[in-house]
């Protein structure tokens, strides 16, 4: 586990700020925007740490996935603002903290756990929230943990 420093704490409000900015800078759905946001090139950007990131506007995330995806407005219904906040916060410590992408993220966890407890989540830790989300997953934080992830893939691949 990497412990939150400075530019963790920069990128977690960045994409906090970004989430936030969604709700009224898009036409498409949260669920659109947010699908959209974990698979582009722009999330890979913030899973680098890449400093120069800093000096974007929230708005410039929203340019750039839409040069990679084209201009959207599917779909209507949109998350309150301070649900899709914590959100952007909650999942950017956790890629942080925990060093998985953000593609790695959207593929093990379920948003919608998150959002359907935000009112419980959103008072807590980070820590106690992610204790909860890996519960409720049946899963462990052997899902961090790289070589045990590399282990289980060789044992699957000798099994073969």
């Amino acid at each position: 586990m990497k412990e939150l420093d400075s530019n963790g704490s920069k990128l977690c409000s960045y994409q906090a700020a970004i989430f936030s900015a969604s709700i009224d800078e898009l036409d498409c759905s949260s669920a659109i925007f947010l699908r959209r946001f974990y698979h582009s090139r722009f999330a890979s950007k913030l899973d680098d740490y890449q400093n120069h990131l800093f000096s974007y506007d929230v708005m410039d995330c929203f340019l750039q996935i839409e040069e990679e995806y084209g201009k959207s407005n599917y779909g209507k219904s949109k998350q309150p603002e301070p649900v899709m906040h914590w959100l952007g916060y909650i999942t950017r410590y956790i890629c942080y903290t925990r060093e998985i992408s953000s593609k790695k993220f959207i593929k093990t966890f379920n948003l919608k756990l998150l959002t359907d407890n935000y009112e419980v989540y959103h008072t807590q830790s980070e820590e106690w929230v992610i204790e909860r989300i890996l519960d409720l997953s049946g899963l462990t934080e052997d899902i961090f943990d790289k070589k045990i992830q590399t282990r289980e893939i060789l044992k699957k691949i000798w099994s073969l």
